[in-house]
């Protein structure tokens, strides 16, 4: 069974103290009869709002998610980047490949102006993070190798001046 994508599931449907629908994903079984997550996932806030969703394949997440914030959420988790003059709420989106990241995850405001890219490969930050000012010039740019960040990472200003720069080898600074 856990070879094959085409297993019967069967949907679950988790509820909010209020009643409203919480997760809803849908599940499979191995041939011992445990079960596990394989299908689509998406996740209600208390509100009634999507907040998240996704595939799950043999119970970890693949291919492309997708997290809604909140206003409140933003401000607790992005603080900084709403200090920059970007508008809540966020909205995130990341590749997964049998339960790792791998692939871009990227941020967006509410202005679908775009505040972070970050690569991963199998779980590891590998190639370049970077962050931008809202008016769309860099603001951060690093590069990671297997984890570490390896090379040269710059701060710039508004204006694109180069206002920090670190070099590091395998994390060293």
């Amino acid at each position: 069974l856990i070879g094959s994508d085409d297993l019967p599931t069967e949907k679950v449907q988790d509820r909010w103290p209020s009643r409203t629908l919480k997760p809803e994903r849908f599940v499979a079984q191995d041939e011992n009869g445990n079960f596990f997550d394989h299908g689509k996932f998406t996740h209600w806030d208390e509100d009634g709002r999507m907040a998240g969703r996704g595939l799950f394949r043999h119970g970890e997440r693949h291919g492309l998610w997708t997290r809604w914030f909140s206003v409140n959420e933003t401000q607790a988790v992005y603080g900084s980047a709403l200090e920059l003059g970007f508008q809540a709420p966020f909205t995130a989106q990341a590749s997964f490949k049998d339960g790792k990241l791998h692939g871009t995850w990227t941020i967006v405001d509410a202005r679908k102006r775009q505040g972070s890219a970050w690569e991963f490969e199998d779980g590891n930050r590998h190639g370049l993070s970077v962050w931008w000012h809202p008016d769309g010039s860099k603001f951060r740019e690093v590069a990671y190798r297997g984890g570490d960040i390896d090379g040269t990472a710059f701060e710039y200003s508004p204006t694109g001046a180069v206002v920090k720069e670190e070099k590091y080898v395998d994390g060293f600074c």
